[in-house]
């Protein structure tokens, strides 16, 4: 069960199945089998938590991992989803400073990097002939960009009205 060395898990779950979890992911990092490392699409959404729900780290591994032609993850068409969701995630926090409201970045840095995501998505998806087989991409993508168009709809709003 849960000792020092267990990852810090904030939940609203009824102890047990808290402590389960802790317990699945501790035991899934020890298998030498088992790969675990962090996920572009999950801590994406996990920036649409207010910042104190927001692990501390969040932000950073999201700028960190992006790659240089604007995409997170898989060089090939794999890159969609979790491309989308990042760069819809920063630009969420782009439209909260352009509000007035404070975030955990570097704002510039925050609306360079989903600048960058929305270049490259821009340029790629008139591109894509085939999707990749994932889980529900049919459903996922298409919430993304609609959630990525109403962001910059908001965006455009929020700087008409400082003007």
């Amino acid at each position: 069960m849960p000792n020092s060395s267990t990852l810090s898990v904030r939940t609203t779950l009824p102890l047990p199945i808290e402590l389960a979890a802790q317990q699945l992911i501790q035991e899934s990092m020890a298998d030498p089998w088992g790969e675990i490392s962090p996920a572009i699409y999950d801590t994406a959404r996990i920036l649409l938590l207010p910042r104190s729900r927001q692990p501390k780290a969040s932000l950073d591994f999201l700028l960190r991992t992006q790659q240089e032609e604007g995409s997170w993850g898989s060089p090939d068409a794999y890159c969609l989803v979790p491309t989308l969701a990042a760069t819809a995630s920063l630009l969420h926090l782009t439209l909260k400073v352009a509000r007035g409201e404070e975030i955990a970045g570097d704002a510039s840095v925050v609306s360079l990097a989903a600048w960058r995501g929305l270049g490259f998505l821009t340029s790629t998806l008139d591109t894509i002939t085939k999707l990749p087989d994932t889980v529900a991409i049919e459903l996922i993508m298409p919430a993304l960009v609609e959630e990525i168009e109403d962001t910059q709809v908001a965006l455009r709003e929020a700087e008409r009205g400082k003007s």
